[in-house]
């Protein structure tokens, strides 16, 4: 991804151990985003409960900044359980 990007579809497979996780029950999804000391936290679409999937659409802002930018998936289910995946580490390249 660059810099100022916006719209880009991002999917994520939510895996415990090597297997999917049926997010049939889940209540929420979260992409927790950490982007030049920042913290934010969005909220993602269920794409395929039983398949472990969710969506995130880019919005305007979110990749203001180039460098490296870590995500973080959480997942909230009924009775307060909650998941929530490793670190995923990528980098946002400057824009020409």
């Amino acid at each position: 991804m660059k810099q100022k990007d916006k719209g880009a579809v991002l999917i994520f497979t939510v895996t415990d151990n090597g297997k999917v996780v049926d997010l049939s029950e889940a209540e929420k999804a979260s992409l927790i985003i950490k982007s030049g000391g920042v913290v934010t936290t969005k909220n993602c679409t269920f794409h395929d409960r039983a398949n472990g999937k969710i969506k995130y659409v880019v919005k305007e802002g979110d990749l203001d900044l180039a460098g490296t930018i870590h995500f973080e998936v959480e997942i909230k289910f009924d009775e307060g359980r909650r998941f929530t995946s490793r670190r995923i580490t990528d980098y946002i390249e400057e824009k020409l």
